[in-house]
Parts: C-alpha cells; sequence; structure tokens
C-alpha cells in the first residue's frame, strides 16, 4: 500500500550532439539531468511505456531527431493518455523562411502544452 512510487517516464524525441548545433543539444542534456535527479526515467524511443513526451523540434530532416509528430500521434493513438509537450524555439520570422511555421502548427497540434 506505501511501497515506492512508480517512476514515471520521459521520452525525448532527440538524443544530443557534441557540436556546433544550436541549444537543442545543451538543453536535452540538461532536461535529461533535472529529471533524472527528480527520479524520473529518460528514454529517447517510443518502443516501451512512456507518460510524457517531448517534441524538441518537429523537422524531419534532422538527424539528430529520434521521432516526430508522425511517431507521436500514433503512440498517442494507442495511448492516450500521454501527454506531449512541445518545445518552440525555432520560427521562419526569426530567419525570413516560410518553412518552420507549417511544421510548428503541425506538431502543436499534437501536442498537449
Amino acid at each position: 500500500m506505501f511501497g515506492p512510487k512508480p517512476v514515471a517516464t520521459v521520452a525525448i524525441s532527440m538524443k544530443p550532439t557534441r557540436g556546433p548545433w544550436g541549444g537543442a543539444s545543451p538543453f536535452v542534456v540538461m532536461l535529461k539531468s533535472v529529471l533524472e535527479r527528480r527520479g524520473y526515467r529518460v528514454v529517447y524511443d517510443l518502443k516501451g511505456a512512456v507518460d510524457l513526451i517531448v517534441l524538441i523540434d518537429p523537422r524531419y530532416n534532422d538527424p539528430r531527431k529520434i521521432f516526430g509528430p508522425i511517431e507521436i500521434r500514433e503512440y498517442k493513438r494507442r495511448h492516450p493518455r500521454v501527454k506531449v509537450l512541445h518545445r518552440v524555439n525555432e520560427c521562419d520570422q526569426r530567419k525570413g523562411t516560410s518553412d518552420m511555421d507549417p511544421l510548428l502548427a503541425d506538431a502543436n497540434d499534437t501536442a498537449d502544452h
């Protein structure tokens, strides 16, 4: 009745990479560190039971990405209780591009927060 609290599992959509990849890798390293210190289990895939998914970047051409909005939608269909947090770090306005905002909108349709 008063046994150990179950460990919640957080899946992060991108593994950190050394080198000049911008802010996503240091963010993932720090997030993993903080979560593990607080007792969470951190994984980089959607193969097992997951309580929270953190979508780092919705782009499909990023070699560091393990899974994205398509895989998250499929996981949520099979596991409707999972929550999804989307980290927004990029937009078209800052770079004068036009391909990022549609990806963000699509990812936000999948995200809970």
